[in-house]
């Protein structure tokens, strides 16, 4: 059973921000595809346009809050929520960073730079000459 406990729209973004909990009595948390069947009837919409932000299970409760993004359109959904829906649908053992990241040239091609790396050692604190009193 799922119940909406708070629904925002966010139009910047062009979806729908949901919170919803979902009771799993004697079960352990379910699966993402779980959710998104149970939460597609919640919401009146397609699969495809629903986004399972985070899931978190309830300390002492078979209950989860789950944060749903669901969108228009799927032209909406930023290609980066896509590819991390993808990867979560994957098993754990085959789960990282795609191959597409890598190739398209995500990463840092140029060695940092010194204003970012840090020192390897800590330089003791110079040290001043004691000052001799003028007056004596």
């Amino acid at each position: 059973m799922a119940e909406i406990l708070e629904q925002k729209k966010n139009p910047l973004l062009k979806r729908e921000e949901s919170w919803i909990l979902i009771e799993h009595k004697g079960k352990p948390t379910p699966k993402r595809d779980e959710i998104l069947s149970e939460i597609s009837k919640v919401l009146k919409s397609k699969d495809e346009l629903i986004i399972i932000d985070k899931v978190f299970s309830q300390k002492g409760k078979s209950a989860s809050r789950v944060k749903v993004l669901a969108y228009s359109k799927k032209e909406d959904i930023p290609e980066s929520k896509l590819e991390k829906m993808k990867r979560r649908a994957l098993p754990l053992g085959k789960r990282g960073k795609s191959k597409e990241g890598e190739a398209s040239g995500d990463a840092p091609s140029e060695a940092p730079t010194k204003a970012t790396e840090k020192p390897s050692k800590k330089e003791p604190p110079k040290e001043e000459p004691p000052k001799e009193d003028e007056k004596k």
